[in-house]
């Protein structure tokens, strides 16, 4: 661990798009029940018509289980880490390494698609030590307020009924930095790589115009910065 040991917990963020917009004290501060990681759940189970966690057990499913939780169990846009855990756990390097190379060997090096990013990667590690925000009482994919990825407008209509407090600009025609605005940020834009607005499905864009206006505050901010 690079960290100080009296750190014992760490939010990651994907540093690219993602954008905090409200309050993440509940979700920093939330109970790790024993777990490794807290994230937002993106892939449940279906059990007795209810939906479940996946476990380590899942692993030796290799019609469902196993390559569910490849593609992902949780999305890693936005994840809270058990500092402590993995200390006393004695996580390195060397064992994300390892089940890499063991994943290689059971698929084939010829399948370059074996896991699905980091957060295909990370599922396997931490299956069965990941507690979901707002889990068991709230079983619903589509609850994300501190992961809020845009995607969720590829099913839904209308607004989520929560305030989401972290945003995650996934699964959009594009980045938010390449969206044509009424007002052009040199800074954080390439006019080569504008996209227009008409592209975003319905309800993506008013996230975009709030990345917007967070992008002008922080370029106004830092033109009165002298470096």
């Amino acid at each position: 661990m690079l960290l100080p040991d009296e750190i014992d917990r760490v939010l990651y963020l994907d540093a690219g798009d993602t954008l905090i917009v409200g309050d993440i004290a509940p979700y920093y501060h939330y109970d790790f029940q024993g777990k490794s990681l807290v994230a937002t759940g993106s892939r449940y189970k279906p059990y007795n018509g209810n939906l479940e966690l996946f476990s380590a057990d899942d692993l030796g499913d290799w019609k469902e289980g196993l390559p569910g939780i490849l593609r992902g169990i949780f999305n890693s846009g936005s994840y809270m880490m058990n500092l402590d855990k993995m200390r006393k756990d004695e996580r390195t390097l060397a064992d994300y390494q390892y089940l890499s190379l063991k994943l290689r060997e059971l698929f084939g090096d010829d399948n370059h698609n074996i896991y699905w990013g980091d957060q295909g990667l990370l599922s396997a590690t931490f299956v069965g030590d990941v507690r979901y925000y707002g889990f068991p009482e709230i079983r619903n994919l589509w609850y994300m307020p501190y992961n809020f990825c845009l995607w969720y407008y590829d099913r839904m209509n209308e607004k989520p009924n929560y305030s989401p407090a972290i945003l995650h600009f996934a699964g959009t025609a594009f980045k938010p930095w390449n969206g044509t605005y009424p007002i052009f940020t040199e800074r954080f834009q390439k006019k080569e790589q504008l996209h227009s607005m008409n592209e975003l499905k319905n309800g993506q864009a008013g996230y975009f115009y709030l990345w917007h206006e967070y992008a002008i505050m922080a370029n106004t901010i830092l033109d009165k910065i002298e470096f």
